[in-house]
C-alpha cells in the first residue's frame, strides 16, 4: 500500500507504474492486476457519452 500512496501523491503515470519491477512475485501480479483494472475503468470513464 507504500507504493500505492506514493504514486499517488507524487502523481505517477500508470505507465511508470507497471513498467517497476516489485520486490515480491506474487505481489507484483496482484499489482499488475490492479493496475489493469484501474487502466481499464479510466478508459470506459473517459469515453464519450453515447460511444
Amino acid at each position: 500500500m507504500q507504493q500505492a500512496t506514493l504514486a499517488i501523491r507524487a502523481r505517477t503515470t500508470l505507465g511508470v507504474l507497471r513498467d517497476t519491477i516489485q520486490p515480491f512475485p506474487s505481489f507484483s501480479e496482484i499489482y499488475a492486476a490492479a493496475l489493469k483494472a484501474l487502466s481499464r475503468e479510466i478508459k470506459r470513464v473517459r469515453q464519450p457519452i453515447g460511444a
